[in-house]
């Protein structure tokens, strides 16, 4: 904790960013599969395909004459 490290050559700098964006990106992507692959996200895709392919017909009124 004591110890102060300067980097002073361009190429550490690039490992440093480069380890640091492959974080993120390993984060980013270990969410989105998270999300894709759970239950609750595969249950609410089938409820919305069964919605969107459900037959509706309108309601028969009928009028007295």
């Amino acid at each position: 904790m004591f110890k102060i490290e300067v980097v002073k050559v361009p190429e550490e700098v690039m490992n440093v960013r480069f380890a640091w964006w492959s974080f993120f990106a390993i984060s980013v992507l270990f969410l989105l599969l998270t999300l894709s692959i759970g239950e609750e996200t595969r249950d609410i895709c089938r409820w919305v395909f069964e919605q969107v392919t459900k037959e509706r017909h309108f309601p028969r009124l009928s009028l007295p004459l």
